[in-house]
């Protein structure tokens, strides 16, 4: 195989490279910051919705609401219409945090975006949404990263956030 068609042993040193450089504000784990991701964007939907929307087991999602809620990141109140479901809202310490956490990444996505061009930038970005659908419809998923990727940015991608 030639080294430049590798695309497990690039996308692993990426992922290593970028592992060993924590953001300079990065206090939550990537699950964490997932759940409040779509708690930020869905604030106040159901907790089994929540887990419809990250194809997680319910129980990893419990135990995460679980922990997020002693941490004062989110709050569970009984929907008023149905008392046997919980509704999940983000608590103001919750947004400040991610607020903070995407200041940090905004900021090192624009100093990773300095060494390439803009093309360069929209072709890396092209390619690996297109590698993660492509995943995602061998194991019979939706690819809902890159729904989220486009819900994000008005339904347009960018290179530059």
């Amino acid at each position: 195989m030639d080294e430049n068609q590798d695309v497990i042993g690039a996308v692993a040193r990426l992922f290593r490279m970028m592992r060993r450089r924590p953001l300079k504000h990065e206090e939550l784990p990537h699950m964490s910051y997932r759940i409040l991701w779509v708690l930020r964007h869905n604030d106040g939907i159901r907790a089994s919705e929540l887990v419809g929307q990250l194809e997680m087991r319910p129980a990893s999602v419990t135990d995460a609401l679980n922990r997020l809620e002693r941490q004062g990141y989110l709050t569970r109140e009984r929907d008023e219409s149905d008392a046997r479901a919980k509704r999940v809202f983000l608590t103001e310490r919750a947004k400040a945090e991610m607020d903070a956490q995407e200041k940090s990444r905004r900021e090192e996505n624009e100093r990773l975006l300095k060494c390439l061009t803009e093309e360069e930038a929209a072709i890396f970005l092209s390619a690996c949404g297109k590698l993660c659908a492509f995943l995602a419809r061998e194991d019979g998923e939706q690819d809902h990263h890159n729904r989220e990727y486009h819900h994000r940015r008005g339904g347009r991608r960018h290179a530059h956030e």
